[in-house]
């Protein structure tokens, strides 16, 4: 079954405006008077969240030198944004980072399970890219589960903690972890597509049945939040 996607203007202002777009970010215990950078699109209701909760920067002066406590690296969705996540661009980010101080991340995850059924990759609008090993030549990260880690201790990044936002890390209604994984039957329905086509080839509950059983989740979320800091 192929099902197009075209956002209208309701769509992509639900997209830019949604409430539920915070969960991505909204649960994590930032302290009063902290800073934090933001690269990458959040979304103008992220932003805002972390307005009013933190010191944001979204644009750097580079003539200051200026250090934050966070640094937060977003990918968006459904707007077409070339979204790298390499050692160039980390050690970038790094830089920003005062000592001890915590970068985070949130991104798709090129092996989620939408992808393997048929949802296009939000920035390119094709399926199957990702997994097909084509996404370091597109503009998408071909970092996964596995190789994310290796990554990020590369660069000198310590206590790297993974969680799965579910469906994904755009409109998240639960925030799983390592200590907290979804059970047989947690997950329903089939995951959203923002741009291009759902070819929906198998039910993904379904499969996310044996997933779960099995201990797999994290290799299939279709997203990560991921929190580091700099040793």
């Amino acid at each position: 079954m192929k099902v197009k996607v075209e956002m209208n203007k309701t769509a992509a202002y639900e997209y830019e405006n949604s409430i539920v777009r915070t969960n991505i970010i909204n649960w994590y215990p930032f302290d009063d008077g902290e800073s934090i950078l933001v690269m990458g699109y959040t979304g103008e209701v992220v932003k805002k969240y972390l307005q009013d909760v933190l010191k944001v920067v979204d644009s750097v002066d580079t003539r200051e030198q200026q250090k934050y406590d966070y640094v937060f690296i977003m990918e968006g969705a459904y707007r077409g944004q070339k979204f790298e996540l390499d050692e160039v661009i980390l050690r970038k980010a790094i830089g920003y980072l005062k000592a001890k101080g915590h970068l985070l991340i949130a991104m798709s995850n090129p092996m989620g399970m939408k992808y393997w059924a048929g949802a296009a990759e939000e920035s390119t609008g094709r399926p199957y890219v990702g997994l097909e090993g084509g996404a370091g030549k597109q503009i998408l990260s071909d970092a996964t589960r596995v190789t994310l880690p290796i990554l990020l201790e590369k660069c000198g990044l310590v206590e790297v903690e993974f969680y799965y936002p579910f469906p994904d890390h755009i409109f998240p209604t639960a925030i799983y972890s390592d200590g907290f994984l979804p059970q047989p039957g947690d997950l329903r329905g089939q995951s959203p597509t923002y741009a291009g086509n759902n070819y929906g080839m198998f039910r993904e509950d379904r499969v996310y049945e044996k997933i779960c059983r099995d201990g797999l989740f994290p290799y299939f979320a279709n997203a990560f939040f991921i929190v580091s800091r700099i040793a």
